[in-house]
């Protein structure tokens, strides 16, 4: 009896038939990025079939050490392998391996097709690696949005000392809106740069859809099928299901052993509702050894996460919550930001965590949910818990509501600038209010900043729920100006109709200046700010109104 089994994972696309990866893992240690597993990409390149033939693979140093495809590693370490627990590792991944380059001075670039971002206006790229520093080797991302001018958006060696790594699998997410939102021809490179150092190994490379895409009635779904036997597979089924209906075709392709397949089904999904949606895909195979990998589930979301009466939204970071959409923003690039970790978690495994062990760190970053759809009919509370790894970690913490995955869209202080300085679980419990006129969607940012120590913030089981009518309106205000503006930051008030608190942030959401202002005319003087455009939130009992200042200078 022939012994014949198969692997293979599922792919939800936007626009092309490449490969979603299995799902990204959690890390530990030095702070992986947030789990975007169950986002959609519209491209994907998880190196199943090897390097892609239109790649570039050039040797800048002209040792004749290039990126190549690999199953097993590093050629000369025993700790080279990339995990396949969270990443595609198992069916392949590239890497640069300087330590099998012994004194040779590497220096290799590996340099993708063009990817077509036209149709998107927020795009991340995502990528799985495991990096090993022996000295002062480099591991550089590149975008390009022309193939000839390079901007480096990622140091994988940031943070690392001598003999030092990253977590393996380490999960990154770059936010690389500003270079290749709206363009048909986005470029990624790899470089390399080290002699006889260790190696860097890179896998699942993604550009996930925005967390707030809503799919259609109609999105391709395409399988990778691994033959793990020693014979040729052919003559079989492959099927799926998207919870409404079952699909079943007959491939009759031949698949060498070991060797994988890509298949697109001619039937599609229908995932047009919002919400969550489930896919499972299934192969059959005839006198099958091993039926238990002859199954893979993906679940994911489309549209908003609407929070209303019947509907809450909650987080705890679990590896069975769906975590799409959480996204990472790295103000001080410094390389090290928000991850996950299973060190000390208010509930469950899993919490999210920032931790930076030097106390020369600048800390300066957010943490964004997904897309919540929230109506300015309702009041919502926002309850979650908060700690630092210890007391010797302290970490300034600040909540804030926003129209967009940036600071700079700040609409509301949710949780003022607070130290945090002990390593107990404490409850945080805030309400939002959205003015007349404003329902749509809503990001919430959790912001750290240091003190002058380490510095460590965890949050964990976060929860957004309708707390009541909202009957607070806009129009008690609805006739404040602010003139001049633009101007050199001396403003004048007109239209308070009741005591105010009138607060300034700049564009990364710090709250620069807070003044309570008398009903009349009064007098807001920022001329020590500096140029720029700031969010200006004037808020009462009965309304809260915000307006963008854009302060020209002297």
């Amino acid at each position: 009896m022939k012994k014949i089994t198969t692997y293979f994972f599922v792919s939800l696309l936007a626009v092309s038939s490449a490969v979603i990866a299995n799902p990204f893992g959690k890390n530990d240690g030095r702070n992986g990025n947030p789990n975007t597993t169950q986002s959609v990409p519209f491209y994907m390149e998880d190196f199943a079939a090897g390097i892609p033939g239109t790649w570039q693979n050039n040797d800048l140093a002209g040792d004749g050490v290039f990126w190549r495809y690999t199953l097993t590693g590093a050629l000369t370490t025993s700790f080279g392998n990339l995990s396949p627990v969270g990443t595609s590792a198992a069916n392949g991944y590239v890497i640069f391996d300087s330590d099998s380059a012994f004194a040779s001075a590497g220096d290799g670039e590996l340099i993708s097709d063009a990817i077509d971002c036209s149709a998107h206006a927020n795009v991340h790229l995502t990528l799985n690696e495991y990096f090993v520093q022996w000295s002062v080797s480099q591991g550089i991302v590149w975008i390009s949005n022309d193939g000839a001018t390079w901007t480096d958006v990622y140091h994988a060696e940031a943070g690392l000392a001598s003999g030092q790594s990253t977590p393996n699998p380490h999960a990154v997410d770059i936010d690389v809106t500003t270079y290749a939102a709206g363009m048909s021809t986005v470029y990624i490179k790899l470089e390399y740069i080290g002699t006889a150092e260790y190696f860097w190994e890179v896998d699942d490379i993604t550009a996930p859809l925005s967390s707030c895409a809503t799919l259609s009635n109609v999105e391709p779904v395409t399988v990778v099928i691994k033959n793990f036997s020693t014979f040729d597979l052919s003559d079989f089924d492959v099927s799926f299901s998207d919870g409404a209906s079952n699909f079943t075709e007959h491939i009759t392709d031949t698949i060498a052993p070991g060797g994988t397949m890509s298949y697109t089904f001619t039937a599609t999904a229908d995932l047009s509702a919002n919400g969550a949606h489930n896919i499972i895909a299934n192969t059959t195979v005839l006198n099958d050894g091993d039926n238990a990998n002859d199954q893979f589930s993906l679940d994911l979301f489309s549209g908003p996460h609407i929070v209303d009466q019947a509907t809450s939204y909650s987080q705890g970071f679990e590896d069975v919550e769906d975590q799409s959409g959480w996204t990472a923003v790295d103000v001080d690039l410094d390389g090290t930001t928000w991850g996950l970790s299973n060190s000390a978690p208010h509930t469950g495994t899993v919490c999210a965590t920032y931790t930076h062990d030097l106390p020369t760190n600048q800390a300066d970053d957010y943490y964004f949910s997904t897309c919540l759809g929230l109506a300015d009919s309702n009041v919502y509370q926002l309850d979650f818990y908060y700690r630092n790894f210890s007391p010797q970690y302290q970490a300034n913490m600040e909540v804030i509501l926003c129209t967009a995955q940036d600071p700079s869209t700040i609409v509301a202080t949710l949780v003022p600038s607070m130290a945090v300085n002990t390593s107990l679980w404490s409850l945080s419990s805030s309400n939002i209010y959205l003015a007349s006129g404003s329902s749509g969607i809503y990001y919430i940012g959790w912001h750290v900043t240091h003190q002058d120590s380490s510095t460590s913030l965890k949050i964990d089981d976060i929860n957004i729920h309708y707390s009541g009518p909202n009957t607070i309106s806009n129009s008690a205000n609805s006739s404040l100006s602010l003139f001049p503006n633009p101007g050199d930051g001396y403003l004048h008030i007109t239209g308070l109709k009741e005591l105010t608190e009138i607060t300034v942030y700049d564009m990364v959401g710090k709250a620069v200046f807070t003044q309570m202002t008398a009903p009349g005319t009064d007098v807001l003087d920022l001329r020590s700010q500096p140029k720029g455009v700031y969010g200006v939130v004037m808020r009462s009992e009965k309304s809260s109104v915000t307006k963008q200042l854009i302060i020209t200078g002297n």
